[in-house]
């Protein structure tokens, strides 16, 4: 059998008349489709919405990393100790230096006792740990709790609510150059 053959015969099994129709209904059910991806794209890029929480009659703002990580300042590894990256901070997000927010994202604990964590990283994404590509430095909070600390689970959305610190900062001894560092008051599972 030669090439023609076969591509005669590769011809010869399809139904043109088995085609399937784009009728009224089957257009309908893919936009659909398209819009509820779409929208639980937005839910995963931008979070679902948290409310503000009240304690101590203080009262913590909620926002979101898509508002901290609204711009690209640079990428871990791609800052030198000499380089300076406040000038890339938005005026919006300096204003939030000092007030009390809640904010939700994933822990990576740094400092844990008896399964809680006193001192973490709250990320964006799960993404951007290990598995994913390295997060931008707006994409991180560096976050030391008061008290007893954060209950910890492994890839749970956790809220966190307490004071922020926005501008450049070397953590300890030169350890690593944050953005952002939050005063824990509380923490709490999302949803």
């Amino acid at each position: 059998m030669s090439e023609a053959d076969i591509a005669i015969s590769a011809e010869d099994d399809f139904d043109y008349e088995a085609r399937p129709r784009f009728t009224a209904k089957r257009i309908v059910m893919v936009v659909g489709a398209v819009v509820v991806l779409y929208a639980a794209y937005l839910g995963i890029k931008r979070g679902p919405a948290i409310d503000a929480v009240s304690e101590g009659g203080v009262t913590y703002d909620p926002i979101s990393f898509h508002m901290l990580g609204g711009y690209n300042p640079t990428r871990w590894g791609e800052v030198s100790e000499t380089d300076s990256i406040d000038d890339a901070i938005p005026e919006t997000v300096r204003k939030l230096d000092g007030r009390p927010i809640v904010i939700q994202g994933y822990m990576m604990p740094i400092v844990t006792e008896e399964g809680r964590a006193q001192e973490f990283l709250l990320m964006r994404s799960m993404k951007s740990c290990c598995y994913g590509r390295p997060p931008k430095l707006n994409e991180i909070i560096y976050v030391k709790m008061e008290g007893e600390g954060a209950d910890y689970k492994h890839e749970r959305l956790t809220i966190v609510y307490g004071e922020i610190e926005v501008g450049e900062k070397l953590l300890g001894k030169k350890l690593a150059k944050t953005l952002y560092r939050m005063k824990g008051i509380g923490a709490r599972p999302a949803g």
